[in-house]
């Protein structure tokens, strides 16, 4: 799948779950901490934007491996950035009862379900081994050399 189709794609989610947190909100059913629900919406949809962004990069300029590695790294940054919101969150509010973390595990399931299943569909791109390279052009060379 194309990464514009991707962005695309997330953007129409992120709308989608943009809008049910409105609607959520609009009938005050965010619950004492209506800002950490906003608040993990704008974080999560930036990150995932990243997130396709440098898989997008890494794909389509390096071999399988190293796009795999930044897609491993883009993750365990999410997971980082994540927990280190949480911890600001809680410094700076100073919440009183731990309901406020729903909202945060919810959007943080939905995104990375999504974020994994379009990374799975971007493509990889395909390279040969040394070996096989090696012996294509051996294979060339003696085809060559016997219609000689």
């Amino acid at each position: 799948m194309p990464t514009n189709q991707i962005y695309l794609r997330t953007l129409l989610f992120s709308l989608m779950i943009g809008a049910i947190a409105g609607a959520l909100h609009y009938f005050n059913l965010l619950g004492m901490y209506p800002s950490f629900t906003w608040t993990c919406f704008v974080f999560f949809t930036l990150l995932s934007f990243l997130v396709i962004g440098l898989a997008g990069m890494s794909g389509s300029t390096s071999s399988g491996q190293k796009a795999l590695q930044t897609v491993l790294l883009a993750m365990m940054l999410k997971f980082v950035f994540s927990l280190m919101m949480i911890v600001s969150y809680v410094l700076v509010v100073r919440p009183v009862d731990a309901s406020f973390i729903l909202p945060f595990f919810f959007m943080y399931t939905y995104y990375t379900v999504i974020e994994t299943y379009y990374l799975l569909k971007m493509p990889v791109p395909v390279t040969k081994p040394q070996n096989e390279t090696a012996t294509t052009a051996n294979n060339t060379t003696t085809t060559n050399s016997s219609a000689s």
